[in-house]
């Protein structure tokens, strides 16, 4: 992973990636303040699917490269070696909150999932059984199923950010190279 199209890869990942992190954690914080799902969220989907297809793909590639080199194995760690210890503690914290968010929409989503409304119902499904509950309920569960998402997409380019990131870092220092010039 060293030609200068892989280093333009990265960098591009890296960001896309770290935009992903900052759009995911908008909308937890939207959906845990508000209670009420975001209008037109769904617009987000095919750009966040193909981000996270391509973010793990280049993630899975960095990591077999890695198993192919000798100087990955001496040192025991694979994967975010080109990051600081700084960086290395913010992107662990930054899969927690993802975890968190992803973990805690589930008290909202005792009863189910939204699905489309009635002018007698506003209901929720969980696994087939349909349940009717208040308008202010049904718009928490919106919102939470949108945080459990979030949360999960969250982690997931964090991560491509980290790998993407440390092979970048890895390649500016000339001391990495198998015979250490």
């Amino acid at each position: 992973m060293t030609s200068r199209t892989a280093a333009r890869l990265n960098l591009w990942i890296a960001r896309a990636a770290a935009l992903g992190v900052l759009v995911s954690a908008v909308i937890i914080a939207v959906s845990a303040v508000a209670e009420r799902p975001i209008p037109d969220l769904g617009l987000l989907t095919l750009p966040a699917v193909v981000l996270l297809v391509v973010g793990q793909a280049w993630a899975m590639a960095i990591q077999s490269a890695r198993h192919l080199r000798a100087e990955w194995r001496k040192r025991g760690t694979m994967y975010f070696a080109g990051l600081s210890s700084r960086t290395n503690t913010a992107v662990m914290a930054v899969v927690a909150v993802g975890v968190l968010a992803f973990g805690t929409a589930f008290l909202f989503l005792g009863k189910g999932g939204p699905d489309p409304a009635t002018r007698s119902c506003w209901p929720l499904d969980s696994h087939g059984v349909i349940t009717c509950v208040s308008h202010s309920t049904y718009l928490r569960a919106g919102a939470a199923q949108e945080r459990s998402v979030a949360g999960i997409l969250m982690v997931f380019f964090v991560i491509h950010f980290a790998f993407a990131r440390s092979e970048l870092n890895r390649r500016r220092r000339p001391t990495d190279t198998p015979d250490g010039a």
